[in-house]
């Protein structure tokens, strides 16, 4: 069955084009920001589920698999958040300071 699009086309969400490496610097830092908020989005739900499926699987050794799943949920909750918080800190704020750097 074929839709008539390329693949990897989704024509309801159209996908920011990447800047040239000869772009504005403050492009580049757009798209940057960009990519770091995608990454935050894709780990934060995957440390939660990787935390509890190894909790679980650890707790089966043990006979508390489900012991052993709420505290790998848990782990894998307070990583993720640790996680949010480090990326959100090395994302670049919108200073005035970095745009004078983009001047020179």
């Amino acid at each position: 069955m074929s839709t008539g699009f390329p693949a990897g086309y989704n024509r309801w969400m159209p996908t920011p084009e990447r800047p040239p490496p000869d772009a504005p610097l403050s492009k580049r830092r757009e798209w940057a920001k960009l990519m770091n908020l995608s990454v935050i989005g894709l780990v934060f739900p995957m440390s939660m589920v990787l935390g509890f499926l190894a909790g679980r699987f650890v707790g089966g050794y043990f006979d508390a698999a489900r012991l052993g799943g709420v505290i790998g949920g848990l782990v894998g909750i307070v990583s993720a958040f640790y996680n949010l918080f480090k990326m959100i800190s090395e994302i670049p704020s919108g200073s005035s300071s970095e745009h004078d750097d983009d001047a020179s």
